[in-house]
């Protein structure tokens, strides 16, 4: 059982890193077929909403790591947490709905650390500025996390089933 979650683990961390990686290598801010526009960009819907121009490598990506992850790691912890507050057939998807959103926060906390020591200590990438997210992202993240994460999951146990 622990090996499977390491295995996951791992596999969802590097799943996370390529598109950063792809980036520092080629010096290229757009991904194939999945960024739409150019990145450090973000165009606004609403004077006070920064919606990412990355919108399709963000919700492929962080529907897997760290909403997925986080939800099926956290799922049996959090249905012990809210047993009793939640109807019985609420309380699987409510479980990992938590386990995403703290996932996604937990995350959201590592890039806020990330981009507050990178501001201290004056340091930007070779080709454009910060590695880390922006804070105005952090909420999107926690939505698209707390929606996505549970769906991937829900959609691999019906692909097993089906295989």
């Amino acid at each position: 059982m622990y090996r499977r979650k390491a295995l996951v683990t791992a596999g969802a961390v590097l799943y996370k890193l390529m598109p950063p990686a792809y980036r520092y290598l080629t010096k290229q801010s757009k991904l194939p077929l999945i960024s739409s526009t150019d990145l450090g960009k973000p165009y606004h819907v609403l004077p006070s909403i920064d919606i990412p121009s990355n919108i399709g490598e963000k919700l492929l990506i962080d529907s897997v790591f760290p909403a997925a992850l986080s939800a099926y790691l956290l799922e049996q912890r959090a249905m012990k947490l809210i047993s009793g507050r939640v109807p019985e057939r609420f309380r699987k998807p409510a479980a990992r709905v938590l386990g995403a959103s703290a996932g996604s926060v937990a995350w959201s906390a590592l890039q806020y650390a990330g981009k507050y020591m990178t501001e201290v200590m004056n340091y930007n990438m070779p080709y454009r500025g910060s590695p880390f997210e922006p804070p105005s992202l952090f909420l999107y993240n926690l939505v698209a996390a707390a929606i996505t994460g549970p769906l991937v999951l829900y959609g691999i146990e019906k692909m097993k089933e089906r295989f």
